[in-house]
């Protein structure tokens, strides 16, 4: 993490004038603030979700090319029909399609935190216009602790999203197994994605967990 940079935490310590998010019915900027941890997380799971779909999907391209590329090295035994280019691109062009499809999901859920940053930051500049931008909303955070952690949020799902999309463009084009499992791990591991704990602490200050 670099220095400098945001850490949400809960505190252990009760703040004077928060009010206190799992008592009564919350009003104002705390119940607008809960709304949108709460459509983060979801947010968040739904990525995840097209993530492990899209890894199946470019798993059975990884497979196709070896099998074709092994067939080309005279490397397979049997009677198993040959491959041809023609054969292997009817075989991927459905795959393609089904990736790309699941990439469109995923950028809808970076769209969507986009849109839950901007609320955070409409909130962020009223508070700021009416002079109490530094008040404690739940625990221990302010309007700016939610705005910083939404926009770090949203900067590495976009972040990730091209490469994604530098994926899902050349992972079939990919000409040898190094390659073509460097695709496949790095839609797996998601290398700009950390986002768990940040979500974690934005539920755990609006009550969503404890």
């Amino acid at each position: 993490m670099a220095e400098g940079q945001f850490t949400p935490y809960k505190s252990p310590v009760a703040v004077k004038g928060a009010q206190k998010s799992g008592q009564g019915n919350l009003t104002g900027h705390v119940r607008k603030l809960k709304d949108i941890a709460a459509e983060l997380h979801n947010t968040v799971e739904k990525w995840e979700s097209f993530n492990g779909k899209g890894h199946l999907i470019v798993n059975d391209i990884v497979n196709v090319k070896l099998q074709f590329m092994s067939q080309q090295n005279g490397d397979t035994e049997g009677e198993e029909e040959q491959m041809t280019v023609k054969a292997l691109s009817q075989k991927l062009e459905p795959k393609c399609q089904e990736l790309h499809l699941i990439l469109e999901s995923m950028e809808v859920t970076v769209s969507k935190l986009s849109s839950l940053l901007s609320m955070v930051q409409g909130v962020q500049s009223l508070c700021v216009h009416r002079g109490d931008s530094d008040h404690v909303l739940f625990t221990s955070w302010t309007i700016h602790n939610f705005a910083e952690t939404l926009d770090t949020l949203h900067a590495m799902y976009a972040k990730e999203l091209s490469l994604k999309r530098q994926v899902c463009q050349h992972v079939a084009f990919a000409d040898s197994r190094p390659s073509l499992m460097l695709h496949s791990v790095t839609w797996l591991l998601q290398p700009y994605v950390n986002s768990k704990m940040l979500v974690l602490a934005m539920l755990q200050e609006t009550g969503h967990s404890s």
